[in-house]
């Protein structure tokens, strides 16, 4: 869940392919980074070592041989030559009393475990680290007679800021590695993708209706050269089945139009016989209705078609969208008073619409009756409109029964009629023109709904239309 509401952009390809190289290179530098640090670490340390044995060598002959007063005269020489806070020397007894030392004014913190003694009793010596507030320190213990350990301690300061040097120029470094990877991964990705953003925008198109679209395939690696190629393979077969389902849609509405037509005009010169019965004539009655009705379901039909596909005439032109409102409202006010539902207009609508006027506002009527249809009485219809980023936007807001999520996304079918919709009339065919003719400016219908709460219908159009005005269908 976490992952799907965070941005397209950190969810695509090409991010996850460079946090993946981020990673991979973050991880192998900073194994490289420890292992050297491990072993740099680890040479000072020998390297500390091995100064205090050779002091210790140096140095137990005058512990084990001479009285205390020289011994902590070359303690203090020692210590002075060194630098008394870099080293310490002590000569202790098996208690952990210390009996002669160099100067011990940079130690005085400094807590010595007397299991050291022990230890170093059993093995000869030994070598212990030690920390006395914020300082570190080398220590060996070595018995040089029963009685007497020699302890030499060494300040490990120079050898704790070189290794924080190193742990810093790490980090820099696994950091700039990690940017390596998130840029070498977003390079190889967009390499490695090239061509599947032409696919992507192409399949929107398809989506959209138009089907003309493909993708060049050249210049891209393999595995994008069969995508575009089996994506082109695709979009002809999918233009060439809407092609030919158009074709038969079309010539069955073209070739029952004109039957349809004789039927009706045959039913009212026999509705004009004067001997006709009276059911004969409320039967002729009856057909010319339905022949009427017949004939503006195939000539809507036609229109969507001709909307769709670009054949259809496009008359450019202008007007205040104020007006636009106004005169949708003035065609429904006697449905709304028949059906006692309020109509509304909301001022702000001062700008132009640009298109041919009577689609748009035969795509705006057919929100309009539909709200209106679906209001109940003592509901309310409202028109509004706005100007937003060069993009006319007229609502039609209702206090209707609503929409149900599962019909929703079928609501520009062709025919298609959710089931609280069916015991009104209609044909399933009023919005789909009104997509067909906001398709054909270039413009969308969106439609928002909640079960119960009303309806929000949005007409969008661009303002101004176009500069190549008349638009694609």
């Amino acid at each position: 869940m976490f992952w799907k509401r965070l941005p397209e952009r950190f969810r695509s390809l090409g991010f996850r392919l460079g946090m993946s190289y981020a990673l991979i290179f973050g991880l192998v530098s900073s194994a490289g980074i420890c292992a050297l640090y491990v072993i740099i670490a680890s040479h000072l340390m020998h390297e500390a070592d091995s100064g205090l044995m050779d002091q210790k060598r140096a140095l137990e002959h005058y512990a084990a041989f001479h009285d205390d007063r020289v011994i902590q005269g070359k303690f203090i020489d020692e210590a002075g030559a060194r630098g008394t806070s870099r080293v310490f020397y002590s000569l202790i007894s098996p208690l952990g009393e210390r009996l002669v030392s160099s100067d011990a004014s940079a130690w005085q913190d400094m807590a010595w475990d007397t299991n050291w003694l022990v230890q170093a009793a059993a093995q000869g010596l030994i070598f212990t680290d030690l920390s006395f507030g914020r300082k570190k320190a080398r220590v060996l213990t070595a018995a040089v007679t029963p009685e007497r350990f020699l302890q030499i301690t060494i300040s490990l300061k120079e050898e704790t800021a070189f290794l924080a040097k190193v742990r810093a120029g790490a980090v820099i470094f696994v950091l700039a590695m990690g940017a390596a990877g998130i840029g070498a991964g977003i390079l190889m990705a967009r390499k490695a993708l090239k061509g599947l953003d032409a696919v992507t925008l192409a399949v929107r198109r398809v989506a959209g209706g138009d089907f003309k679209e493909r993708v060049a395939v050249q210049g891209t690696g393999i595995e994008m050269m069969r995508l575009g190629r089996t994506y082109n393979q695709m979009a002809d077969r999918i233009e060439s089945l809407i092609r030919e389902m158009t074709q038969v849609n079309d010539n069955i509405a073209h070739d029952l139009r004109s039957p349809v037509t004789r039927i009706r005009g045959l039913a009212e010169m026999a509705a004009g016989d004067p001997a006709l019965p009276e059911q004969g004539m409320e039967a002729l009655g009856s057909i010319v209705e339905e022949c009427d009705r017949l004939v503006h379901l195939i000539n809507t039909m036609l229109e969507i078609s001709e909307a769709q596909t670009g054949l259809g005439d496009m008359t450019p032109g202008s007007m205040p969208a104020s007006e636009l409102i106004s005169g949708t409202m003035e065609m429904f006010v006697p449905l709304a008073e028949e059906n006692q539902v309020v109509l509304e207009t909301v001022d702000g609508a001062d700008f132009t619409v640009f298109g041919d006027l009577g689609k748009i506002q035969r795509a705006l009527s057919n929100l309009v009756d539909n709200a209106i249809k679906y209001t109940p009485s003592g509901g309310q219809v409202r028109l509004s409109a706005a100007l937003e980023n060069k993009t006319a936007r007229i609502t039609v807001t209702d206090t209707g029964m609503g929409i149900s999520p599962h019909a929703l996304p079928r609501i520009f079918e062709r025919f298609y009629r959710a089931d609280q919709s069916r015991s009104l009339p209609g044909n399933g065919l009023g919005l789909s023109l009104a997509m067909a003719f906001a398709k054909a400016h270039n413009g969308t219908i969106e439609i928002h709904s909640v079960p119960g709460a009303g309806t929000t219908c949005t007409l969008s159009l661009p303002c101004p239309a176009p500069p190549s005005f008349p638009l694609r269908g």
